[in-house]
């Protein structure tokens, strides 16, 4: 089960592989992840896939289906969660709601459209990603 989780983790997302993977270092240190940490890693995961179920959840962190669900109840609180039932079913956020739209600087957007270029073409289309994903439209028009 462990290659499927790390293949699993890698696939979907690769940079929420590096989250994942400190989760798992701290329980394996004998610390308990507490819940609070476990609920803004679920907030992590679905502010990028948009979707998930519940027992990839689970799965990636270690935890049973239940646990997961007092966790999307709990966050359903202060976040728009939306679950589905049934076959597909899964606990996905709106596509209206994106907590880490615009949190570029317009230097920080600069500094990586200056370093996109000097990259592979992997390095190139991460940082397009990043900032499409994190920096405001306005400000990259402006520069």
């Amino acid at each position: 089960m462990e290659g499927f989780e790390k293949n699993f983790s890698i696939r979907k997302a690769p940079f929420l592989s590096v989250c994942y993977h400190s989760l798992r270092a701290k329980r394996k240190g004998g610390e308990a992840v507490n819940a609070h940490e476990r609920r803004i890693e679920i907030m992590r995961i679905l502010s990028v896939r948009r979707r998930e179920t519940m027992g990839c959840l689970a799965v990636e962190l270690g935890v049973t289906t239940r646990t997961i669900r007092t966790d999307i109840t709990v966050l359903t609180a202060d976040y728009p969660l939306e679950t589905q039932r049934g076959n597909g079913g899964c606990v996905k956020i709106p596509d209206w709601y994106h907590p880490n739209r615009h949190i570029l600087s317009q230097e920080h957007q600069r500094v990586l459209a200056q370093l996109a270029p000097k990259g592979d073409a992997y390095e190139q289309q991460t940082v397009l990603n990043i900032l499409a994903e994190y920096g405001s439209p306005n400000l990259m028009n402006r520069s």
